[in-house]
This record gives structure tokens, sequence and C-alpha cells, in this order.
């Protein structure tokens, strides 16, 4: 059989090599800020203003400040105190919109504001 190629030699054929997949840099994965009083506590105003918008009345005294927000169904009271690092979420409290009103409760109030369109005074 003349013409029809060299002989196979075994030890000449090498398994080709696989390419290696490139890696794909891992994707930035940020922790989402905690919903709610969590997500509020020891927060400056630049981040309380970026969740929940500008508050109705703000008002400093000496170390501290106090916000209030209007929501639909509630109003949220936020009270900042300074210790040394500028103004910090140190807590807050809801109540009625309304006189005689039943009183909302705190994280209801603040996931009505996370999620609302700021309201007209």
């Amino acid at each position: 059989m003349a013409g029809v190629g060299a002989p196979f030699d075994p030890a000449a054929a090498k398994p080709a090599k696989p390419k290696a997949a490139k890696a794909k840099p891992a994707a930035k994965t940020e922790t989402p800020t905690p919903r709610g009083l969590v997500g509020l506590l020891h927060a400056g105003p630049d981040r309380v203003k970026a969740r929940l918008g500008e508050p109705a009345i703000a008002r400093a005294e000496g170390k501290g400040a106090f916000w209030t927000y209007r929501a639909p169904h509630c109003a949220l009271y936020v009270f900042f105190k300074d210790e040394g690092a500028g103004l910090k979420v140190s807590g807050a409290a809801a109540g009625p919109r309304r006189h005689g009103a039943l009183y909302p409760e705190l994280e209801a109030c603040i996931a009505d504001l996370e999620q609302a369109e700021p309201l007209a005074p």
C-alpha cells in the first residue's frame, strides 16, 4: 500500500492540552445596608438623607439634632448625637400623623419612608 502515508507512531501523537479558561474577575458584591432601624443607627446625616430624603423639620441643639419625617401613615422622629465623630443617629421613634390615631410600629414607619415619595407638609 504504497503512497498511503507514513506509519502511525503512537509516541508522537500527544493529546492536545485543553486550553485553560481565563478566570473572570469576581464581581464586587456590596453588602446591602440593612433596612429599618438597624440600617439607620450610627448613620450620619448624609446617609440618612440618602435613604429617607430631606426631613420635614430639622432642629439642632448643642451636640444633638432632631429630625421629623412625614410618611403616609406616620411621623418618624430621628435623633442624632455627636460623641466626637460628628452627628450620628442615636435612636428613632414613630408617632401617628393625626391626633387620636394609633401609634405605628417603628419598623413599619421606616419602611413606609424608604419606599415613599416625599409628602408635602
